[in-house]
């Protein structure tokens, strides 16, 4: 702080000009600092500094544990719903895969039939029954109808079908050269996952079929 040597007007030591009357105070120096009540300062002796206050540090929160039971209390909401789905779970995957197995087996037999249709139209155009089952599929530029006479259609004619293998072969049993007889079988890829049951068939066009194993003709027929 500093005095107006005019009117005497307190000012900041920052003020070039007087306040209350406008003089110029930029040179006036400012006055020493107010010694604290009750302190003495005697001449040539050092003043007295009084030490910093001390500063003061809050004690750290407690460390919440809402989250955590938040997270607890979660998982315990969850557990149940999770239960819950096993079980359906458990229940639902066993049906689908029975009704999987039913819906494969009635594609196998479905297919044992169309073999059987497509092998006894075979033998009335050529008069024999076709090798194998690429004889039965589609047509084949340049090439006889013998080895390809479109009577069934090519996934068929591959031998793989909706979960099941199927194995043709012609069969001369007079043995004169000519394919007098033929047998087919059907059988799953994956026993007990895409089918269950093996199906037989050969010109008599009955249908046999085992659980055990693969079917052949001494295999009780389907009703």
């Amino acid at each position: 702080m500093k005095t107006c040597p005019n009117c005497g007007q307190p000012a900041l030591e920052s003020h070039r000009f007087c306040m209350r009357c406008g003089a110029d105070i930029s040179a006036v120096p400012a006055a020493p600092p107010p010694q604290a009540p009750g302190q003495y300062t005697a001449p040539g002796q050092v003043p007295y500094a009084a030490p910093p206050p001390q500063q003061y540090y809050a004690p750290a929160p407690a460390k919440s544990n809402t989250k955590m039971i938040w997270l607890i209390v979660g998982a315990v909401a969850i557990l149940p719903a999770i239960a819950i789905v096993l079980i359906i779970a458990a229940i639902a995957i066993p049906n689908l895969l029975r009704a999987r197995i039913s819906a494969n087996e009635a594609s196998a037999l479905a297919s044992v039939r169309i073999i059987n249709t497509a092998a006894s139209e075979y033998q009335a155009q050529f008069h024999h029954y076709p090798e194998g089952l690429g004889s039965m599929g589609s047509p084949v530029a340049g090439v006889s109808p013998e080895f390809g006479a479109g009577l069934i259609d090519n996934t068929l004619a591959s031998g793989k079908k909706s979960g099941y293998v199927f194995t043709y072969h012609g069969i001369d049993t007079k043995h004169d050269g000519t394919l007098n007889d033929y047998e087919v079988t059907a059988c799953p890829e994956k026993r007990n996952t895409t089918g269950v049951r093996c199906f037989y068939s050969d010109s008599t066009s009955v249908i046999r079929y085992s659980r055990s194993g693969e079917a052949d003709k001494e295999s009780p027929p389907l009703e």
